[in-house]
């Protein structure tokens, strides 16, 4: 009896002592959690950078006129003592012969000031027409034509205000408008010799037709758009829309005067450079 109490008490101290070990720990389980750790920091978006941070721009370009000017010169004058009249119809066509450079800087945030040096020429085919009287029948008239080469050239700067956005890390867009000064050269009809045929003269030919250079500076507007691609960050190649407005009125021999059409749609494409 005396051995199996020796026993009981053993195992109770064993079991007591093994509840009081485990207490801390249940203690520790069964109380507040820690706090979890914190998660990581999202990696920031990218935000985009809409000013324009250059200081300048120099771009180099080659185009084209996209409009024609047409016009029409209509010469009043007396031949053999009777009215006649001369006609040359001009089209000056879109082609590809503009030479076009450009730069500006950065004033505020966007915005800027710039100019554009534009060179276009153009050699013409005009048909010169012409109704002449007879040099002996009174009341007689008759006609003649002649293709005979005129030529235009325009030297044009263009100033503008500028706005450039960054659209994309590689891509801008550039808005610009402001006044224009063009340089023209025009070669108009100034008369004409006749080539007479045989009596009873039923027919005549324009043997030569002469032309005078008429010269002058026109104050027109200029409004475009551009956009650029950055294939490193200071250098790319784009695109430049034109509008430029202008008329030049000149006198011809007669005294009245004919409006010459300058300007129209320009489309202009090469290498750009930014400067920081």
């Amino acid at each position: 009896m005396l051995c199996v109490r020796r026993i009981a008490a053993t195992v109770l101290a064993v079991v007591c002592t093994t509840l009081l070990a485990a207490a801390p720990a249940g203690a520790q389980i069964n109380g507040p959690a820690p706090p979890p750790a914190p998660a990581a920091a999202p990696p920031p978006a990218y935000v985009e950078d809409a000013v324009w941070r250059d200081k300048a721009f120099l771009d180099v370009n080659v185009g084209m006129r996209l409009t024609s000017n047409p016009f029409e010169e209509r010469i009043s004058t007396i031949i053999y003592s009777e009215p006649a009249s001369i006609s040359a119809a001009h089209d000056v066509s879109a082609r590809w012969s503009l030479v076009d450079l450009a730069g500006g800087v950065r004033v505020w945030k966007s915005v800027g000031m710039g100019a554009t040096y534009s060179k276009f020429s153009v050699a013409e085919e005009v048909i010169v027409g012409a109704r002449v009287p007879n040099p002996v029948l009174f009341n007689q008239t008759r006609s003649a034509t002649k293709v005979t080469p005129l030529e235009r050239n325009e030297k044009s700067f263009h100033f503008h205000a500028l706005y450039v956005r960054p659209v994309t890390p590689r891509i801008d867009v550039m808005l610009s408008a402001g006044p224009s000064v063009i340089q023209v050269a025009q070669d108009l009809v100034s008369g004409i010799e006749l080539s007479e045929g045989d009596a009873p003269f039923t027919t005549v030919a324009i043997g030569n037709v002469k032309t005078v250079t008429v010269t002058e500076r026109v104050i027109g507007l200029n409004f475009g758009i551009g956009a650029t691609y950055f294939m490193t960050p200071l250098v790319g190649i784009g695109g430049t829309l034109r509008y430029v407005t202008g008329s030049l009125s000149a006198q011809q021999i007669d005294g009245q005067s004919v409006d010459v059409p300058l300007g129209g749609f320009q489309l202009a494409f090469g290498a750009r450079v930014r400067f920081r």
